[in-house]
């Protein structure tokens, strides 16, 4: 409060109480507001400030949503039936109360769990999986830029690059808010910083303007924003999610895509050693060389000789990358994971549940169909985005 004089509050209603009513001059004043019981209904009311020596009054608007869920809670979407569970965790920022009220966030959460699972080998593995969604209520809604500033639980920002191969500018978490808002302020967090090692998390920013982005940590730990999307495949929420989450994200795969018409620098080759040595990049090689490649088993073998090779180019280069298919999920963007890439996901699935990977199973289940390449069929319309 900061006022020319004495004031003192003349209204306030009865669910708010403040540290003080009345004071001189600039004051610090703190605001609590009782709980909101569930299916009470939305409630609106003002707290009212007037100087004692003037004709002038101000006022504060204080607004609470009714909602089915309460802030900072943890909603189970899916629970896993076989091996010890795979956790993936849904967050939002930039959804305000009255976004998270009209249910367009958890809507927009069930949609983009959907086509996380649309792809093999994901779908043939939902049982493994634990899904949750975090209701993380922003002030403000928006998404922060170096030239404007939103009040989102986050903070997330539009700037820099990316961790996976990509250039930037590109969305970026602030993971010193994540992570201990995961482990500390969630609701009975199941999480500890030991499982976040094994544990997806998919931020959902409250935008369409930006493409998505993964971060993935040395010690295992992931962060994979995902933004909705209206723009036509693979650049809409459902290819953001299979190449960001599934791709980058869960599975650790080296990005396929071909940018630069120059060979992979030397820095670049030793980025991909190192994450290769963590158990990453496994669907890409610095060598061309058939002996070497990860994928050398699939080249002779009749059930996928026809299509799996050594193609130069990739981790954005044209020159000293190389490749196992023509085209994936990771490269020109078709609803597909390629051989090598299904294999990783797979071992590290079995890796995770606790049970022990067998090729020959891979090889009875396995399958290069496609995911749906038709229009992308939304759980809400845009108009009802936040």
């Amino acid at each position: 409060m900061n006022a020319e004089g004495k004031w003192r509050v003349t209204h306030r209603p009865e669910w708010c109480e403040l540290s003080q009513y009345y004071g001189i001059g600039r004051t610090s004043i703190q605001l609590t507001i009782s709980q909101l019981e569930r299916g009470f209904g939305d409630r609106k009311d003002s707290i009212v400030f007037a100087l004692d020596d003037k004709d002038f009054t101000t006022y504060c608007t204080i607004l609470q949503k009714d909602y089915e869920y309460g802030e900072d809670e943890l909603v189970p979407l899916q629970l896993h039936s076989k091996g010890k569970g795979i956790d993936i965790l849904f967050l939002g920022d930039g959804y305000d109360a009255d976004a998270l009220a009209s249910g367009a966030y958890m809507n927009l959460v069930r949609e983009e769990m959907e086509y996380f699972f649309a792809l093999p080998p994901y779908d043939r593995f939902r049982e493994y999986f634990n899904v949750y969604a975090a209701v993380s209520l922003s002030q403000e809604t928006g998404i922060n830029t170096v030239n404007t500033y939103c009040n989102t639980r986050f903070g997330t920002i539009y700037g820099g690059s990316d961790m996976c191969g990509g250039s930037g500018p590109n969305l970026i978490p602030d993971d010193e808010l994540i992570f201990p808002y995961i482990t500390e302020t969630l609701t009975d967090s199941p999480f500890t910083d030991d499982k976040l090692r094994r544990t997806l998390v998919i931020l959902i920013p409250n935008t369409s303007e930006y493409n998505g982005v993964s971060y993935v940590y040395e010690d295992g730990r992931a962060i994979s924003i995902c933004p909705r999307s209206e723009q036509a495949y693979p650049n809409d929420t459902r290819g953001v999610v299979q190449r960001e989450a599934g791709g980058f994200g869960f599975g650790k795969l080296g990005n396929e895509a071909v940018t630069k018409n120059a060979y992979a620098t030397s820095g670049v080759l030793e980025s991909i050693r190192l994450g290769q040595e963590r158990g990453w990049y496994q669907n890409i090689s610095t060598s061309g060389k058939m002996a070497e490649v990860p994928w050398a088993h699939f080249i002779f073998d009749p059930r996928y000789s026809d299509y799996v090779d050594i193609f130069e180019g990739g981790f954005e280069y044209t020159r000293n990358i190389f490749r196992s298919e023509a085209s994936s999920c990771l490269n020109t963007g078709i609803p597909y994971y390629n051989a090598i890439s299904r294999q990783v996901i797979t071992m590290r699935i079995m890796e995770y549940a606790g049970e022990s990977f067998s090729m020959d199973d891979f090889y009875a289940n396995d399958t290069n169909a496609w995911g749906p390449t038709g229009q992308t069929t939304r759980s809400i319309a845009p108009d009802d985005y936040p």
